[in-house]
């Protein structure tokens, strides 16, 4: 089973109630599709593992606002983590979130996003800022909304950020059967899309 103590941390920090619903109708199961489909381009490994875990999560909703650096308030075009600001980052709360924490937030977004920046208007747990620079217009256009949010990867709050590390991703987890075998039988209708991912594992038998 794959438990790391990283997901251990996001269990004990991000904890909404068990979520029943049915499983189908879990905001992931697009995003799973377009990865394994290849529809979205070539992703990092981090991704897919990352998002079946996901499935496993119960989503709750989150309140959002965007910025880009040509906003009066945009902060410029770097982010307090150090890195330049761009599309597939968000700020958040440094109370709840550390550097690296990745959180997939649902439409008008519709985007997995990793925490890099914060800002003085972004204060609570379930708040965020999503950049969306070279799209300006956005930022009027989306104005503030609600949307579905699952928090897939929790770093520890800190006081100091310092500077993003040369090369960093967030955590590879390990693909394996069983987390495979999970959310097939969690989400039927990925199923088919998902058993070829077994047997190209390592060490997978022929079936």
């Amino acid at each position: 089973m794959l438990v790391t103590a990283t997901a251990l941390s996001l269990a004990l920090a991000c904890s909404p109630p068990a979520w029943r619903a049915e499983a189908a109708s879990h905001p992931l199961v697009p995003v799973v599709r377009r990865i394994l489909s290849h529809e979205a381009g070539q992703q990092p490994p981090w991704k897919l593992p990352m998002v079946l875990n996901g499935l496993l999560r119960a989503p709750t909703t989150a309140r959002c606002t965007t910025y880009c650096e040509l906003c009066p308030d945009g902060g410029g075009r770097g982010t307090r983590w150090g890195s330049r600001i761009r599309r597939g980052i968000v700020a958040a709360d440094p109370r709840y979130w550390g550097p690296g924490s990745v959180v997939y937030l649902g439409p008008p977004v519709d985007e997995v996003l990793i925490v890099e920046d914060t800002g003085s208007a972004i204060r609570g747990r379930y708040r965020f800022d999503v950049c969306v620079t070279g799209h300006h217009a956005l930022c009027s256009q989306w104005g503030t909304f609600r949307t579905v949010c699952v928090p897939l990867h929790w770093e520890a709050p800190r006081r100091r950020w310092g500077d993003k590390p040369a090369g960093w991703h967030p955590p590879v987890w390990e693909l394996t059967p069983r987390l495979i075998e999970t959310a097939g039988a969690r989400i039927p209708s990925l199923k088919a899309l998902l058993t070829p991912l077994v047997a190209s594992l390592p060490g997978s038998k022929p079936g």
